[in-house]
C-alpha cells in the first residue's frame, strides 16, 4: 500500500517517532492504515481539509457578496457559479487564508464553486504540529493493541487520565489540533 496525498505524515516519520528501525517492514501495513485513518480523523476533527484537495460544485446559498468556502486555505479558484451563470474569476476577488471569495456585486441565489484549498501538497508537507499530532495518535493507538493500555494513573490525590473513550482523538493530540479547528458554524 501506498499512502494517499491525504495522509498527513510518511511512513518513514511515523516509524522515527515510534522508534520504529526503517528495515523493519513487518507492520508497515497496518502503519499505513492508521495513517490514513488518523489523518482522515484530524480532518473530521477539524471540520476542514488540511491535505490538499479539489473541491468540485460546493453549494453555497447566497444572500451578500461573499462566499464562505468549506475548506481554506484557498489555493486556486476554478470557478463559480451562481444560479447558473457563470462568473468572470477577474471580477472576483479572495481571501485566500480565510477561504472567502467576494463577488463583484450583492447576490441572492445559489452558488457552485471549483476550488483547491488545503495546508498541505502531500504526505510529509503538513506543519510540524499536525504530523506530531498524528504521530502521538499512532503511538496512543498501538499502546492500546491488545486491551492492555494504562488509561489513569493516581497518586494520592492526583490522577491523571490518558484516554478518552468518547472516539475523541486523545487530549494531546486534540491540543495539537485545535489551532487548526474551522470556528465556522
Amino acid at each position: 500500500m501506498t499512502l494517499s496525498q491525504n495522509a498527513l505524515t510518511t511512513l518513514a516519520a511515523a516509524k522515527t517517532s515510534l522508534k520504529i528501525p526503517e528495515d523493519d517492514s513487518s507492520r508497515d501495513a497496518i502503519l499505513e492504515l492508521l495513517i490514513e485513518a488518523m489523518s482522515a480523523a484530524a480532518e473530521s476533527y477539524c471540520s476542514r481539509a488540511l491535505a490538499r484537495r479539489t473541491v468540485s460544485a460546493e453549494p453555497h446559498e447566497l444572500c451578500g457578496h461573499k462566499i464562505t468556502l468549506d475548506h481554506y486555505p484557498l489555493v486556486s479558484l476554478g470557478r463559480v457559479v451562481v444560479d447558473g451563470g457563470e462568473i468572470a474569476l477577474s471580477c472576483v476577488g479572495t481571501d485566500a487564508q480565510a477561504g472567502i471569495v467576494k463577488l463583484p456585486s450583492l447576490m441572492q441565489g445559489t452558488a457552485l464553486v471549483d476550488y483547491t484549498a488545503g495546508l498541505c501538497s502531500g504526505p510529509g508537507s503538513a506543519p510540524a504540529d499536525i504530523q506530531l499530532a498524528i504521530w502521538k495518535w499512532l503511538e496512543y493507538a498501538l499502546s492500546r493493541e491488545g486491551g492492555a493500555a494504562l488509561t489513569r494513573e493516581q497518586l494520592g490525590d492526583y490522577a491523571v487520565s490518558y484516554a478518552e473513550e468518547t472516539g475523541a482523538p486523545p487530549p494531546a493530540v486534540r491540543s495539537l489540533l485545535e489551532p487548526y479547528r474551522s470556528e465556522r458554524i
